[in-house]
Order: structure tokens, then sequence, then C-alpha cells
């Protein structure tokens, strides 16, 4: 599970450095995101309501940036 929403945050961190510059909304982005996954995964994302609670926490985003370093 834990990988799935790593893999999801990343592909919503591609599609939100792609496009908020044009001003599109949250929910743009995320319909964008789910999208991407399930065109590279070939299924749905199922966590989608666990990555929203869990996406601005600090301990989130700590863990992203360890496992994305080198």
């Amino acid at each position: 599970m834990s990988s799935e929403i790593l893999l999801f945050d990343g592909m919503w961190r591609r599609v939100d450095d792609a496009f908020t510059a044009t001003g599109q909304y949250n929910q743009d982005l995320v319909s964008k995101s789910l999208e991407m996954y399930r065109l590279e995964q070939n299924q749905s994302f199922k966590f989608l309501n666990m990555w929203m609670f869990i996406r601005n926490y600090p301990q989130w985003n700590a863990m992203y940036c360890r496992v994305k370093k080198p």
C-alpha cells in the first residue's frame, strides 16, 4: 500500500510541477495524476482518500525527500 501511495505521490508531483504555472486547480491536477497512474500501472489508484489525508503532513514530505535522494 505505501509503495503505491508513494508512486502516486511522485506522479502527482510531476503533474503539479508541469501544470501549476498554467493556473490549473488542485482537483484538475489530481484528475491528471489519477489518469497517469491508470495508464502507467494498468489499474486504478485505490488509496486516494489516504493520500489526500497524509500528503500535507510534514512526516510524509520528509519521507518523500528521503526516498527521492540518490
